[in-house]
């Protein structure tokens, strides 16, 4: 059995790949600050203690204006925060575009796999690696667990999303 497949426009599934990871970095956003306030009260009081003092997004862009020379108050660290996640989002929905196609997974379960990886992904490797959030092992359980969910309705909407948006162009 063949995994691969091959398709023509790999530019075209980047693209709405992208527009897709938007739809879903909207989606994922309240989801995710739902299912934090859902977490027990000693699970966010580790969290407090061991997480970065700003949100990831946040820290990367107070870096990239402070490397051009330009300081940002924390409001403005915030709002331009948003920006890289959107562009994070939107990054990785144009990676799992490109691979919805010549991938074969069925339906749902394809979002489902790329919101789990992508989960595994930036919260085990890149944000530690880069120094923006602590090693996963800091964490309790219930984090992880929020960050998971959160991702998998990531990675469910990028699906949904990018599977009518080709339908409608076919």
């Amino acid at each position: 059995m063949r995994i691969f497949k091959r398709h023509t426009s790999i530019w075209e599934d980047a693209l709405l790949g992208a527009l897709a990871g938007g739809v879903a970095t909207t989606i994922m956003g309240p989801a995710m600050a739902r299912l934090q306030s859902m977490e027990r009260p000693k699970a966010k009081e580790i969290e407090k203690k061991v997480g970065p003092s700003e949100h990831p997004p946040a820290q990367v862009a107070g870096k990239v204006a402070a490397f051009a020379g330009i300081p940002l108050s924390k409001a403005q660290r915030e709002k331009g925060g948003t920006l890289v996640h959107y562009g994070y989002g939107m990054f990785w929905g144009a990676v799992f575009g490109v691979l919805h196609p010549r991938v074969k997974i069925p339906g749902i379960l394809h979002g489902l796999v790329f919101g789990t990886a992508l989960a595994l992904l930036s919260e085990a490797v890149i944000l530690p690696a880069f120094k923006l959030a602590p090693p996963p092992q800091r964490y309790p359980v219930d984090t992880h667990l929020a960050g998971w969910a959160a991702h998998l309705l990531y990675g469910a909407s990028a699906e949904r999303s990018f599977s009518l948006m080709k339908r409608a162009l076919a």
